[in-house]
């Protein structure tokens, strides 16, 4: 079996070396319409050569470091820009017996309590569109979603007090740290990434000003948050064109590994990217390799992904996310009796109203065959069983200071209502086959 701690580690290592100079914004969720100010966003193939030095955006803390003396210097001359948001959101539950733990859940996994989620901050350079160029990627979140998203060997927390268990509850995480090469003169473009960068998988995305809603599908749970590796984009066809195509591919240490591995061997991952119109794009992606800790039994996992958006018209967007997963000696817990199978389809639609309200609407299927999916946070009976589950989610995204300049223009407040439903009693404390949720989230983006 090859062996990456050297290749990957070194990577890592360099990714982190030029940390202090940011993530690039390639990697940076893009809308799908910026005409349309689009609620649905999309992550753009994580080291996508830039085609022009990119301006920083408008924000107010691009503003503000603008307006330093010698920094706004630094910055403008570097070509760096600073974004992130801050979040905070409560949930209530139709719980009665279970208290304020919530099943299956991401980051909403507490009800009838204020979750400060997240503060998080990004700090990137856009690779120019000389024939050679470099760009950096830094983001990182402190907050209650930290707890969730750690990679193994990057964080200062105990293993048994991460995730549900987490104390404090708000944590730290370096969310991405890389260093990008842009090639522009090789074909259509060249770039290879190397550090750590958000998963090319899924639909939805770790920073929740990317998503629709605040609660997230059990795809994006079932799916990995992030890689430490090397990955290169090609532009198989001019990306400045009608129908813009691309390819991804590369190897990382596995499903949220950095600068440590659980195992010896290396993953392998890719993205096919086809914007079949101005209206219509499609991802097809993968990630295959062995999951089991070291010493284990073989637990070679593959998962497959396709997601799409489609802008019917300045007011309606849809969106799908479909994926298969399968993982050789797979059972809960880690004790393996054959292969396991997981896979599921959630659909999207938004409405915008107008420049202020959106609402959307997600219906999702989700079917853990074996009972071997990796993320189960399911208690009771249904642990370790065969389930279906079945969501519907409704939510209205309000921009109340749309109009108003940028400063405060990136408030926005997300309630929504989901209704849960599983074949096997996976909720309230395994008494129940559904959850009733309802939740407001607010966030603002500087």
């Amino acid at each position: 079996m090859l062996r990456k701690h050297v290749l990957i580690g070194a990577a890592a290592c360099a990714a982190l070396a030029f940390a202090g100079l940011t993530r690039a914004d390639v990697s940076a969720p893009v809308t799908t319409s910026d005409s349309n100010n689009v609620v649905y966003l999309q992550a753009a193939p994580a080291s996508a050569p830039a085609t022009t030095t990119a301006a920083a955006p408008v924000t107010p803390l691009n503003g503000a470091i603008a307006n330093i003396p010698a920094v706004g210097t630094f910055f403008g001359n570097a070509g760096l820009s600073a974004v992130g948001y801050v979040e905070g959101s409560w949930t209530y539950t139709s719980h009665t017996v279970g208290g304020n733990y919530l099943a299956d859940r991401v980051f909403d996994t507490q009800a009838d309590s204020l979750q400060f989620d997240a503060v998080d901050l990004a700090i990137s350079r856009t690779a120019s569109a000389s024939p050679f160029d470099i760009g950096f990627t830094l983001e990182q979140l402190y907050g209650w979603d930290g707890a969730y998203i750690h990679s193994n060997g990057l964080t200062i927390y105990s293993p048994s007090k991460i995730g549900f268990a987490a104390h404090p509850k708000a944590q730290y995480d370096l969310n991405q740290a890389n260093i990008v090469f842009s090639f522009a003169t090789i074909g259509h473009g060249l770039s290879i990434e190397a550090g750590k960068f958000d998963t090319l998988l899924g639909y939805e995305v770790i920073d929740a000003t990317g998503n629709a809603f605040f609660s997230h599908s059990y795809i994006f749970d079932e799916e990995p948050f992030t890689h430490t590796g090397v990955i290169a984009t090609y532009n198989i066809t001019d990306p400045n064109g009608p129908t813009p195509f691309t390819a991804t591919g590369g190897i990382t240490r596995g499903w949220d590994q950095a600068l440590k591995d659980n195992n010896g061997s290396i993953d392998a991952t890719g993205q096919l990217k086809y914007t079949v119109t101005n209206k219509y794009s499609v991802l097809l992606n993968v990630i295959t390799g062995d999951e089991s800790p070291s010493g284990s039994q073989d637990g070679w996992r593959t998962v497959i992904d396709a997601n799409g958006t489609y802008n019917a018209s300045d007011q309606l967007t849809l969106g799908f996310n479909g994926m298969y997963a399968w993982q050789a000696q797979a059972k809960y817990g880690g004790v393996g009796a054959g292969t396991g199978s997981w896979y599921g389809f959630a659909g999207y639609a938004g409405y915008k109203i107008s420049d202020q309200v959106t609402v959307n609407a997600r219906a999702e299927w989700f079917d853990d065959q074996n009972g071997s999916a990796p993320t189960q946070l399911a208690v009771g009976p249904a642990v370790g069983a065969a389930n279906q589950f079945y969501e519907v989610t409704l939510g209205v995204s309000l921009k109340p200071l749309a109009d108003a300049n940028a400063t405060v223009a990136g408030l926005t407040i997300r309630p929504e209502a989901r209704w849960d439903y599983s074949d096997h009693a996976a909720f309230n404390e395994g008494t129940q086959n559904d959850q009733w949720t309802a939740a407001i989230e607010a966030y603002f983006s500087y």
